[in-house]
């Protein structure tokens, strides 16, 4: 299957080539693998490091993408955002969590020159749908990542409070997957 997987996607990245060249389509590949970090304070007392891997930086034209490759099957409408309010208390979210996550993480680093980043997702089961950005209805690319940056510093700062208890998720399902299940024993 990954062999499958892989002989479809440099067959597509070829056409791709192929057809930015023949449009005369500037498309450069910058970086893969891209480790970045950012600290953040969120108080006198706390400092918290911000740590991503970027799997693919490619420019076409004007637009920085950053890519994040997936084996598992990913939908388009799994990565659409409406408000940052439903955003981060959603629970199906996590793919277009992870993209808007890249996209303030590479846009504090020092591999951002300014200009336009788009987030997206190749999902190696769905190929056919190829570069899948984020679906962001009525909203300017950067004050959403402002918004993501004010409501991402909130979360972390209400996790390490610890005047707020932490409870069990009432979504035993979600146990299975959990990397502290034999902690707690509530998933057998």
């Amino acid at each position: 299957m990954a062999e499958h997987w892989l002989l479809n996607f440099l067959e597509q990245e070829q056409v791709f080539a192929l057809k930015a060249a023949k449009n005369n389509i500037i498309y450069q590949f910058k970086n893969t693998e891209l480790s970045i970090e950012t600290e953040k304070v969120l108080n006198t007392e706390q400092t918290v490091k911000f740590k991503g891997f970027i799997d693919r930086v490619d420019q076409v034209d004007d637009v920085v993408r950053i890519i994040d490759y997936k084996t598992g099957r990913v939908a388009p409408e799994k990565l659409k955002v409406q408000d940052m309010e439903t955003f981060f208390t959603r629970k199906d979210n996590k793919e277009a969590f992870q993209l808007l996550f890249y996209q303030w993480l590479f846009q504090q680093s020092n591999a951002y020159s300014g200009g336009k980043v788009e987030p997206a997702i190749i999902s190696f089961p769905v190929l056919r749908e190829g570069v899948m950005g984020l679906r962001i209805p009525n909203s300017e690319n950067q004050s959403l990542i402002s918004e993501f940056e004010k409501h991402l510093i909130m979360m972390i700062g209400e996790i390490l409070n610890d005047q707020t208890p932490f409870s069990k998720t009432p979504d035993k399902t979600i146990c299975r997957f959990c990397d502290f299940k034999n902690v707690c024993n509530r998933y057998s």
